[in-house]
């Protein structure tokens, strides 16, 4: 009888300590999501910084050549 009970807790904890399944209430951009999810955001960001300081640069330009004549 002991050996059953001992064999249930230990079924019970080794239940509990074990990480959770994956909830099937997920929406699919989630499960999408990568290890570098963040790094590839970060990139993305740092895109869209480059391309906003490039325009800049060329309406400096601009004014400048219409300032020059």
């Amino acid at each position: 009888m002991r050996k059953w009970i001992a064999g249930i807790c230990m079924t019970v904890v080794l239940y509990g300590c074990s990480s959770p399944s994956e909830d099937t209430t997920d929406t699919a951009a989630k499960k999408q999501e990568h290890v570098w999810q963040e790094q590839v955001e970060t990139l993305d960001k740092a895109r869209g910084v480059e391309q906003t300081l490039l325009d800049a640069q060329k309406q400096r330009d601009a004014e400048m050549r219409r300032q020059e004549k």
